[in-house]
């Protein structure tokens, strides 16, 4: 009677140790699926941070291209500023010896007169007139919430599906 019980107890533990055993082996099983989920999911944020990185590094380069040709556009100005301001200070010394000249005595006057009228047949570059249009625009305002915009264009927001194998399915 003794030896049935413990025949019968001997048993019960066995098909304890074998429902543990398979519970261990089941869990060692999904321990192996979810470390490999963990894994694909890592990769998948990793290049898809190395995207957005390059993303704003091409976007940074761009918008500071985009900057430099707008000084360029300035230099142009400035060069112009200057040279309108030589052909300024080259009239405003001719009117100074006129000026000179006209009170001077007549005769003196003559013999000068006709030196300064064939200067005066010298033709001057009219100043022209630069019009830039720097068109800031598209370097100010909300930076963030421009290049975001440009982010939507190769990004999808969200989360990645995992399909029914626990794998995951394609972006949306």
């Amino acid at each position: 009677m003794w030896k049935e019980k413990l025949n019968a107890v001997k048993e019960s533990l066995q098909a304890q140790l074998k429902d543990y055993s398979k519970i261990q082996s089941e869990d060692k099983a999904e321990q192996v699926k979810l470390k490999k989920q963990i894994y694909k999911q890592r990769q998948h944020i990793q290049s898809e941070f190395i995207k957005l990185h390059n993303f704003l590094v091409e976007e940074e380069r761009n918008l500071m291209i985009k900057l430099q040709e707008k000084e360029e556009l300035i230099l142009q100005l400035e060069e112009n500023m200057k040279e309108t301001s030589k052909e300024s200070d080259s009239i405003s010394r001719l009117i100074t010896n006129i000026q000179e000249t006209l009170s001077l005595q007549e005769m003196k006057l003559l013999k000068i007169a006709k030196s300064i009228v064939d200067r005066c047949d010298v033709k001057f570059k009219k100043p022209t007139k630069v019009s830039i249009e720097l068109n800031l625009a598209e370097l100010v305002g909300p930076l963030q919430y421009i290049t975001w915009r440009r982010m939507l264009r190769i990004i999808h927001p969200g989360t990645m599906p995992l399909d029914g194998t626990g794998e995951h399915g394609s972006p949306c």
